[in-house]
C-alpha cells in the first residue's frame, strides 16, 4: 500500500507544478496572460538557450528586455 500512496502523492505534485505559472510577459506596458502550454514552452526554450552559456549555472530568475 505505501507504494500506491507515493504514486498518488507524486501525481498530485506533478499536477500542481503544471498549473503553476512561471513566465510573465509584458508587451508595451501591457501584461499578456499565458496559458500553461505557452508558459511551459517559453520557460523551456529560454532556459535551454541560456543554460549552456558560460557563467550560467542554475538560474533562478531571468529577465530579458527587447527594445
Amino acid at each position: 500500500m505505501p507504494r500506491i500512496k507515493g504514486v498518488l502523492m507524486s501525481s498530485k505534485i506533478e499536477s500542481k507544478e503544471k498549473t503553476e505559472k512561471k513566465v510573465k510577459l509584458n508587451v508595451d506596458g501591457k501584461d499578456i496572460e499565458l496559458n500553461s502550454f505557452v508558459d511551459k514552452i517559453f520557460k523551456s526554450t529560454i532556459l535551454g538557450l541560456i543554460k549552456p552559456l558560460k557563467g550560467v549555472k542554475n538560474p533562478k530568475k531571468v529577465t530579458i528586455k527587447i527594445n
